[in-house]
């Protein structure tokens, strides 16, 4: 659904790091602007939700972005996040993106990365 060499990893304090796609790196079709949602970052501003589809399956508001996102989050304003655990699989790199507990945080956490995770319990992914 969406390949890239030039995501944005986006680190906030005790939280795994969430990645930014270019949203021209995403297939055409697979996101689809939601109607409802509403999210507020202190720093990035207001969400924009998407649902992701990819086939017959489809994922609401599984995707979102930060359009006005401005400072030194500006280069995200044309980038979208997807929650992993919604996602059939997730990857950076070859690494494959463990599932978080809770089912709906942002993060993604790889097997390679320790000390920063909001939830301690994870399964893995697929």
């Amino acid at each position: 659904m969406a390949d890239t060499i030039e995501g944005w990893l986006v680190c906030e304090k005790e939280c795994a790091p969430t990645y930014y796609i270019p949203i021209a790196d995403w297939l055409p079709g697979t996101l689809v602007p939601a109607k409802t949602g509403n999210m507020t970052s202190q720093w990035m501003g207001r969400a924009r939700y998407y649902h992701v589809v990819v086939g017959h399956a489809h994922a609401a508001r599984a995707a979102w972005a930060f359009p006005e996102a401005d400072g030194e989050f500006a280069p995200i304003r044309n980038a979208v996040s997807v929650y992993a655990n919604l996602m059939e699989a997730c990857f950076v790199g070859r690494e494959k993106v463990l599932r978080q507990s809770n089912g709906y945080d942002a993060g993604w956490i790889t097997p390679n990365l320790t000390g920063i995770t909001q939830t301690p319990a994870m399964t893995e992914s697929g």
